[in-house]
Formats: C-alpha cells, structure tokens, sequence
C-alpha cells in the first residue's frame, strides 16, 4: 500500500431562559388574554424576589419560597394549559418565548408535583434516552425532570429507578455536572429496590463518563473499583468522549498500553477513530500513522477511515480507494457502496464507478454488492453489471437471479433485455439454477 500525505497515508438540551420574571408576566398576560379558565388565580402576581426566579430557572438553586400551593384542580388545569400551549405551537421547540414561560411556571411546582407531572409526560418505553423524546412531550418532560433535579435530586433519581431508567440517568448527569461530590457520595449509598446492582452499574459508568472530562486522574482511581467488565465497557466510552482532546487521548492510551489487553485496545483505538473520522477523515489518518500500532491494525483502522468517509462522500471516497490500486476490497467500504448506490444521482455514478474497476476477483465483489442491492427495482443496471462479471459460473448465476426478479417486477423490460443477449447467454439462462 502506498503512501501519500493527508488522508490515507496507507491506504450535545439547555433549555434558553431570558428574563424569567418578565416571562412570568408575559405568561399571566396571554393567560389573561386567551381566556382559559382553572388556574389563573394560582399565578396572578409575580415572585417576591424576581432574582430568585431568575437564578432557579437558570439551575442554580430553586428556592422553597417560590413553591405555590395549589387544589388538585388548579394543578390538573395548569399543567393541561401547558400542555396544549406546547401543542399549538406550530414551531414548539424554537418557540423561545413559550418554553421560558412553561420553565417559569414549573419553578413553582413542588417536588411532588414535579414527580407527578413527569410520570404522566415520560415515555413508556423504560429506557428511551430523553434526547429521543417526542418534541411536545420532550420539552415539557425535559424542563419537568431538570426543576425536579434541581429541589431534589435525590429524590428524583431514586424514584426514576422504578419508574424510567433513561430518565434516571439524564438526571443523574445534571446533578453530577452541578455538585458532583454530592452526586457521587449520594450513590456510594443509594439502595436500589430492583436490579440494585445494574442500575448503580450504570450510574457509576455514566457518572465516570462525565468525571473523565473533567478529572482524568479522579476517574482512573474510580475506574479500579469497578468489575473488570465494566472497566472494559467505561474504557470504550472514554475512547470517545477524548477523541478530540489531545491530552486526555494520550493519557487513555498510556492507560490502555500499561493494561495490555489486545483485544480491548484495538476496540478503543476503533472508537477514538470513528470519533475522529466523523470530524475529520484526514485528521484521523494522520493519527493513526503517527501511531506505534503495528502495520496490521493500522491498516484496519484506514480501512475504518476510509468506510467512514465513503459514506459522507462517496465520489471522493471511492476514488481514493481506486488510487491507492489495492488487491482487496475493504469490508468497511460495502454499506457505503450501498448507501451510495441506493438513489439517484449516486446509483448512476456508483455503476459508471464500478464499470471503470480493472477487471478481477476485486471488482466483482463490489459488482456483486451494487447487483444485490438493486436486485429489487434497477433491474437494468443489475443486468448490466452482472454481465460484465470475470467469474464464469458467478456471472450467469447473478444474471438468472436478476432475470427472475425482473421477470416478476417488470416482465416486458425483461423480455426486451433477453433478446438482445448474445446466444450462448440465453441457452445459458434456460437452464435450471445452480
């Protein structure tokens, strides 16, 4: 494999709050305005102290004085105006405006009435991650659960682990990023009623997650308390999270090296370069030649790179491969060759790409892969490249199997394309598969 400089060298939800007093008036007034009856009473003045207001909605701290009290029925009607205001706004999740406005208003709620409103608006599934959430009922359950973390995380997240395990961990994350010696001292004890040691498993995993980019050398020691296993898995989460940090990289691959483990040191190298390969292709080639990895692995981590570009920029991805004049057809290649090659204009230039591939065992499989996915609907193309396969037996098998799909989705295209088949590949494909 040749070398050549550049690439190849070898082959974040912060919910914006503004003025949060002024919000509060802007709510009243539209309440006012719209007429909605049920819980205009509860909401008719301002806070005492509008700095307070102000600093809770931005997750510092929520004082107990801005807590309102309300009837179940006052309760019931305010968080249903919530919840149709979200909904009617044609743009919910630009609709700066109304979002301070619901995290105004959900500063006033108490712990209780925050846990309630959360059970009622998070998903049902247990472990959907909260970035995943529907947007109406994301924002208002994202805002719910950050007010509820902010008068009593731990409360929160011990609830959550019984009622929604994705929730938990989002919350969790926002305690840590806030007060994270009360976050780590408060799940050193934590009990859990179900599946005690998973759930503090994964808290410790993602408490780690967070603790590495702002501690490194707090995070190594924690890592040495945890199961063998689960190191592993934290190691290929950091992989990630350092891709882009010099520093914290070359520390994690000091730490990979002292522990010796093949195996899982190729896993983070591959983790830390897909991370890097996202950004920059060019980057993460440089990286890894600048590496002391041994020539194999490296070429399995170009490969990686080059998958990785392919499926951003095919053209320029599949013409650097032909450059580099290979013997061998990268596996990682393949699900961008398909990616590429499923619409238009991309199916058209991965045909006239594959056509042009110097004939033998390397361009028939990527023929192969382009005949297999348009084996369903580009019956012409199919045809096409099947026919131009070096492989005697591959090339009538590919054309029998494309003729009978053909056949079935568009017979009178088949019929044509048949009769202008020279006469051995007819009496050829007469006969029964093979």
């Amino acid at each position: 494999m040749g070398k050549e400089p550049g690439l190849m060298n070898k082959s974040l939800i912060g919910i914006p709050i503004g003025c949060v007093s002024a919000a509060v008036m802007g709510y009243l007034l539209a309440r006012q305005s719209s007429g909605v009856a049920g819980s205009d009473a509860e909401i008719s003045s301002q806070p005492k102290n509008p700095s307070e207001m102000q600093a809770a909605a931005h997750g510092t701290r929520t004082p107990e004085s801005l807590v309102k009290i309300r009837s179940a029925a006052q309760l019931a009607a305010l968080k249903e105006d919530l919840r149709q205001r979200l909904k009617n706004s044609p743009t919910p999740d630009h609709d700066w405006g109304l979002r301070e406005r619901v995290a105004a208003v959900l500063t006033t709620m108490s712990p209780q009435e925050l846990e309630g409103f959360a059970k009622e608006t998070l998903p049902v599934n247990m472990n959907t991650t909260i970035r995943s959430w529907p947007m109406m009922y994301g924002l208002i359950s994202k805002e719910t659960l950050r007010q509820w973390c902010l008068k009593d995380p731990a409360g929160a997240c011990q609830s959550l682990a019984t009622i929604h395990l994705g929730a938990m961990a989002g919350v969790f994350r926002q305690w840590q990023q806030r007060d994270p010696e009360a976050a780590q001292a408060w799940l050193e004890r934590a009990n859990f009623p179900q599946k005690d040691d998973e759930i503090k498993a994964m808290l410790k995993r993602n408490f780690l997650t967070q603790q590495v980019m702002d501690h490194f050398s707090a995070a190594r020691e924690s890592l040495g308390q945890m199961t063998p296993e689960a190191q592993k898995q934290t190691l290929e989460e950091w992989s990630k999270l350092v891709a882009h940090d010099p520093a914290k990289r070359d520390e994690l691959l000091s730490l990979l090296a002292n522990r010796g483990d093949g195996e899982l040191t190729e896993k983070c190298y591959q983790k830390l370069i897909g991370e890097m390969a996202d950004k920059s292709p060019n980057e993460a080639a440089n990286f890894i030649e600048s590496t002391t990895l041994d020539e194999e692995l490296k070429n399995k981590l170009n490969d990686q790179v080059l998958g990785d570009w392919a499926m951003k920029d095919p053209v320029r991805a599949f013409a650097k491969w032909a450059e580099l004049e290979r013997g061998d057809a990268p596996p990682a290649l393949f699900p961008a060759l398909f990616q590429w090659s499923i619409n238009s204009p991309g199916a058209e230039q991965a045909l006239e790409w594959a056509k042009k591939l110097p004939p033998g065992a390397v361009s028939d499989q990527f023929k192969l892969q382009l005949i297999q996915g348009w084996g369903g609907g580009r019956f012409h193309q199919a045809a096409e490249l099947s026919a131009s396969l070096e492989d005697p037996r591959q090339r009538i098998r590919q054309m029998k199997l494309v003729r009978r799909n053909w056949q079935t989705g568009w017979p009178d295209g088949e019929k044509a394309w048949f009769q202008k088949l020279p006469q051995a590949d007819k009496e050829a494909l007469e006969k029964p598969l093979e």
